[in-house]
């Protein structure tokens, strides 16, 4: 039923999505943006579906449901709950499977509430003002200091990842505004008077960000967007008499025309700023990989940059493809399994601190994870979307209908763009919008596929069921949620040297539902950790090898479990294991030093210094450093012993010993040897014998 002013629980609605869900930013989790939203949405949901369910009677609760849009989500939901099947972790793959779920209860309850209320759309566009004023407050909340910097102490202004909002990276931020960026269009369309301005203001803010935050995806996805919209204005355009009337279509794209001739002349001034620097050095390593493609199989600092990672993740899920191109590799197995085939080319990623967990490409992710099945059903699901809209495009002659759906096509597009060059369909906030947008474009549908009114007796039952399935994603939410709070406690504790308690919240955060952190590491990690550094060398391996079945090519895992192998004279399982890692990461140093240890140890000494060898001319962190130089020398000092036996008389063979027990003396010439001297043992045996001779 139709409310003049709008009820109670669409004012609700809206304050949970455009009001609360801008404010979530916390920091007593891993990530301050996403988990808090996924609980707090799954709240919302589980409210306002026992709402209908308790009280039937009451008006706005029929349900208007598209059902082949809703087949397609249950056969997509079916797919990938199968797939699960073979995914090394069950539980962390239900979490994601249950994360999509909410999204589908999302969308069934955002067409619920549309149907609900008169003027929907306008309120609904109001409220996206007020979450780009809350979005913008914590921008500038975080680009006041560089602000500060720039003005009082001339330091340069530069965007970096800090400037967030409360979305955790800047290309989320970035990734948000743009999908909200239509509904300003239709503001500014449509609103009067103080609307009218807030419209204004809201959409300068929106081309505020997306010029600064200099997230090239959204750029693309905005032209790309735009373009669309346009040439669909154009092929779904009527010659009907009340149409040639209506003018206020063509006042919008005028009014986008202008917008757009206000942006290039921004983004021409913008390019003469030193910011335009990032994005010509993206272009310039464009390049440089298409002419010189044997720098991407090097370790150089010229890889130090987004691109070679991009390269690298997108290489890795083409080859997942390849193994499992049917069924997929199993949900949520894409972080872990993209590893075994290599990462590494820049000093950072040598440390092995740096863990993917995703390829920053939604198709890729699908195809690698879901199989055919999967991607297929994924393109399935836009390719319906725009299919409707463009029908209702065709068929309805309400300017105001037809400008929201052709921005609905601007906003899929654009989404579309994003998730070839990111993640949004991993980002929680931006699927919602998305869902939202595809909400409306049913919503507002005038063919056989307008949603139909489902017979009151089924009403309650279906009402029951969502609100079940939501009270299932919440209890999941909660699991992850709780898990971060406490792993956040583990870390600080860690660094406060305080291993009982880190063991401790390391136990509370691990659930079935919560196995594996956002950076890949397995939970129980934590504890074997905590374990290592209190000296329970069996706790700590066990907990490493329970880590290893969680994330079999994590690379500080293998490390880890192998120096536990070696300290419980496991000499053999240590060698292979850090094998295993270092063909992950083939320049890992602290993985090279502690397999050239463990050959000494086992009296392989050439092996070790093999091992030792391959470690790079470069600047090492102050432990890495004071190991090469303890362990070098040694394993020297080994490899010149085993020569001995050539000498015959014993009185000089003891003499050699002594000439090889200075350091320097091994390390000058194993160094000349590198640098393309004769071997090792006959530059010691000759300099021996000058010494003797002087």
């Amino acid at each position: 039923m139709s409310k003049k002013f709008p009820d109670l629980r669409f004012l609700l609605f809206l304050a949970c999505i455009f009001v609360l869900l801008p404010l979530v930013f916390f920091h007593s989790t891993l990530d301050p943006g996403l988990v808090p939203r996924y609980f707090i949405t799954s709240i919302c949901l589980s409210v306002f579906f026992l709402a209908y369910f308790i009280i039937p009677s009451k008006e706005a609760v029929n349900l208007h449901l598209p059902g082949k849009i809703i087949l397609l989500f249950c056969i997509q939901q079916v797919w990938m709950l199968i797939t699960i099947f073979w995914s090394i972790n069950s539980g962390d793959a239900v979490q994601e499977w249950l994360r999509t779920f909410s999204f589908v209860l999302f969308f069934i309850l955002s067409l619920v509430i549309l149907s609900a209320q008169t003027n929907s759309i306008a309120y609904l566009v109001r409220s996206t003002f007020i979450a780009i004023f809350i979005f913008s407050m914590y921008g500038m909340m975080q680009l006041y200091p560089l602000l500060l910097d720039y003005f009082q102490n001339s330091k340069p202004l530069v965007i970096d990842l800090t400037i967030c909002s409360s979305l955790s990276n800047k290309n989320f931020f970035a990734e948000v505004i743009t999908i909200l960026l239509p509904f300003q269009f239709y503001g500014v369309r449509k609103e009067k008077g103080t609307w009218l301005v807030l419209s204004w203001t809201s959409l300068s803010l929106c081309i505020f960000w997306i010029i600064l935050l200099q997230t090239v995806s959204s750029w693309l996805a905005i032209l790309i967007g735009c373009l669309l919209m346009l040439v669909l204005a154009r092929i779904t355009r009527t010659n009907s008499a009340v149409e040639k009337k209506v003018m206020s279509v063509r006042i919008i794209f005028l009014r986008f025309g202008l917008v757009c001739i206000v942006l290039g002349t921004v983004f021409f001034l913008y390019s003469k700023s030193k910011n335009f620097s990032y994005l010509e050095k993206k272009v310039e390593m464009v390049k440089l990989y298409w002419t010189q493609p044997n720098l991407f199989y090097t370790t150089s600092n010229a890889n130090n940059n987004s691109i070679y990672e991009r390269i690298i993740v997108w290489k890795n899920s083409l080859k997942l493809i390849e193994e499992h191109p049917l069924t997929g590799a199993g949900l949520n197995n894409w972080k872990l399994l993209q590893a075994k085939f290599g990462v590494g080319g820049t000093i950072y990623l040598n440390t092995g601190m740096v863990h993917f967990e995703h390829p920053h490409n939604d198709y890729l992710l699908v195809w690698s994870e879901q199989g055919i099945p999967g991607i297929l059903l994924f393109l399935l699901f836009f390719f319906m979307v725009l299919r409707q809209t463009v029908k209702s495009l065709r068929n309805t002659r309400d300017p105001d209908k037809r400008t929201i759906l052709l921005l609905a096509t601007m906003a899929i597009c654009s989404f579309m763009v994003l998730s070839f060059f990111g993640y949004p369909r991993s980002r929680y906030f931006v699927m919602l919008l998305l869902m939202i947008w595809v909400a409306l474009v049913y919503f507002l549908s005038e063919d056989d596929s307008r949603p139909k009114s489902i017979h009151s007796k089924w009403n309650r039952k279906i009402y029951l069921v969502c609100f079940i399935l939501s009270g299932t994603t919440l209890v999941a939410s909660w699991h992850w949620l709780s898990g971060e709070i406490h792993l956040r406690r583990a870390q600080v504790y860690q660094l406060k040297k305080n291993y009982s308690r880190m063991m401790r919240e390391a136990q509370l955060a691990r659930s079935w539902l919560y196995t594996i952190d956002g950076t890949t590491t397995p939970i129980i990690w934590y504890e074997g950790m905590a374990n290592f550094y209190n000296g329970n060398i069996p706790a700590a391996r066990s907990a490493f090898e329970q880590a290893e079945k969680v994330n079999p090519y994590h690379l500080r895992v293998l490390n880890d479990l192998a120096t536990t192998y070696e300290q419980s004279g496991m000499r053999d399982k240590a060698i292979a294991h850090y094998k295993s890692g270092l063909s992950i990461t083939p320049l890992f140093i602290e993985g090279l030093l502690n397999l050239s240890a463990a050959y000494f140890n086992i009296h392989q000494p050439d092996s070790a210094l093999e091992v030792i060898g391959r470690i790079p001319e470069m600047k090492m962190s102050y432990r890495d450093q004071k190991n090469y130089s303890s362990f070098l020398p040694a394993i020297l000092y080994a490899v010149a012993a085993k020569d001995t036996v050539k000498i015959e008389d014993g009185l000089e063979r003891s003499k050699y010993l002594n000439f090889l027990a200075s350091d320097t003396l091994l390390v000058n010439a194993y160094n000349a040897q590198r640098k393309g001297g004769d071997e090792f043992n006959t530059i010691l045996l000759v300099r021996f014998r000058n010494t003797n001779l002087h």
